[in-house]
C-alpha cells in the first residue's frame, strides 16, 4: 500500500480549512464511496480515524476490516452490530444489515462536525449517546440553511428519507454552497472503468488463470500423505504483447486482483518496442524482488544498473560493479 505520510483525521484536518476547503475534502469522501457503492461494497465503520487527510489535502478513506460486499449483506449475523457506535445510522441498533444509507449517515456525522464544529449527539455515556442517536434531531441553526438541510438529510433517522447514493450527496452540496460540481477526473473515470464487468479476452484471461492455479497448488509447510513436505510453490513469468488498446492492462488488473486475492504476489514491467532503456520490462518488477531475497552485495552491484534505487532499498553504498565486454556484461 502507498505510505501516507502528516496525514489527520477528517475533523481535525477541517479545522484549518475554509468553507471551500471543507467541501472539497468531503467531496473527495463522497467520490470514495461512489466508487464502493458502485463495486456492491459498503464500508460500515467510516469515522474520521479512518478517514486521512495528507500533506497535500487529499483524503484517503482506510480500514475496510469491516467492510462487506452489497449482496451479502442479508445473510450478516443478525445477533450483533458491527462499527464505531458514534457514527453509527439508527437503523442499525435493531437490524444491523449494513447500507448505502447507513455509510451516508456517518459521512453526515462528520460533514457535521466539520461545519458545526462539534459532535451532533449527547454522548455523556454509551446509553445516552445510542439513544441520542435514536431520538435526537441535531441542532443545524449555526449553519446556513441550505447546507443544514443537506446535512439533515444525511442524517435523517428513517434511511427511506436519507440520500440514496453518493453522487446526489455532492450535487445538492455543491448547489447548496455555491461551488460548482467538480469535473471528473481521469482517476474518477479510471475507476468507473475498472468497475465494470471484465468482459472479452476469455481465452487469454483462461490461460493465465490456469498458470495461477499451477502455481498455488501446492503451498509452502503442507505434507503429502506419506509425510513428505510437498514442494513450495513456484513463480510464473508471463509475456503479453499486442497493439497499444487491445486490452493488455485491463486484462493483467484483472489477473492481479485474483492472484492478490488468493495471496500471491504480482509484478509488472513495461516496455514499447525500439524504444525504452535496457533490460526496461524487468526494471519495475526487480525493486519489488530485491527486497524478497538476500542479494550479496556482489549481486547488489550487478543489479544497480536496472534497480538504480538499490543503496536506497538497502540502506548502505553500493558499489559500481566491474566493467566488462558488452557480450559478458549482458550474461551476466
Amino acid at each position: 500500500m502507498e505510505l501516507v505520510e502528516d496525514a489527520a483525521p477528517l475533523t481535525e484536518a477541517a479545522v484549518s480549512q475554509t468553507e471551500e476547503g471543507k467541501i472539497q475534502l468531503l467531496i473527495q469522501l463522497l467520490n470514495a464511496l461512489m466508487y464502493l457503492h458502485r463495486r456492491g461494497i459498503i464500508h460500515r465503520d467510516i469515522k474520521p480515524a479512518n478517514v486521512l487527510v495528507d500533506r497535500d489535502n487529499v483524503t484517503r478513506l482506510l480500514d475496510f476490516g469491516l467492510a462487506i460486499n452489497n449482496s451479502l449483506s442479508l445473510v450478516a449475523d443478525s445477533d450483533s452490530f458491527s462499527g464505531t457506535v458514534a457514527y453509527m445510522a439508527p437503523e442499525l441498533f435493531s437490524n444491523p444489515v449494513a447500507t448505502i444509507q447507513s455509510d451516508i449517515f456517518a459521512v453526515g456525522v462528520m460533514a457535521y462536525e466539520m461545519f458545526a464544529g462539534q459532535y451532533p449527539f449527547k454522548a455523556d455515556n454509551s446509553a445516552q449517546l445510542m439513544f441520542s442517536i435514536l431520538q435526537d434531531q441535531p441542532d443545524v441553526s449555526m449553519l446556513d440553511t441550505y447546507l443544514a438541510n443537506v446535512i439533515e438529510l444525511m442524517l435523517a433517522k428513517n434511511p427511506e428519507y436519507r440520500y440514496q447514493t453518493a453522487r446526489k450527496v455532492i450535487k445538492d452540496l455543491c448547489a447548496a454552497t455555491g461551488f460548482p460540481e467538480p469535473l471528473e477526473s481521469q482517476s474518477i473515470r479510471e475507476s468507473y472503468l475498472q468497475t465494470s464487468k471484465f468482459v472479452g479476452r476469455e481465452q487469454e484471461l483462461a490461460t493465465l488463470s490456469r498458470a495461477l492455479d499451477q502455481i498455488l497448488v501446492d503451498r509452502p509447510n503442507q505434507t503429502s500423505g506419506n509425510g513428505a513436505p510437498k514442494a513450495k510453490p513456484g513463480g510464473s513469468a508471463w509475456l503479453v504483447s499486442g497493439e497499444p488498446g487491445v486490452g493488455k492492462s485491463r486484462l493483467l488488473d484483472e489477473v492481479r486482483i485474483r492472484a492478490v486475492m488468493r495471496g500471491a504476489q504480482v509484478y509488472r514491467g513495461f516496455s514499447m518496442a525500439n524504444g525504452g532503456q535496457d533490460y526496461q520490462v524487468l526494471r519495475e518488477p526487480m525493486k519489488h524482488l530485491v527486497l524478497a531475497v538476500d542479494l550479496t552485495i556482489e549481486e547488489a552491484s550487478i543489479l544497480k544498473e536496472i534497480v538504480p534505487e538499490m543503496e536506497t532499498i538497502r540502506g548502505e553504498p553500493v558499489p559500481d560493479p566491474i566493467l566488462l565486454e558488452s557480450r559478458d556484461h549482458r550474461e551476466r
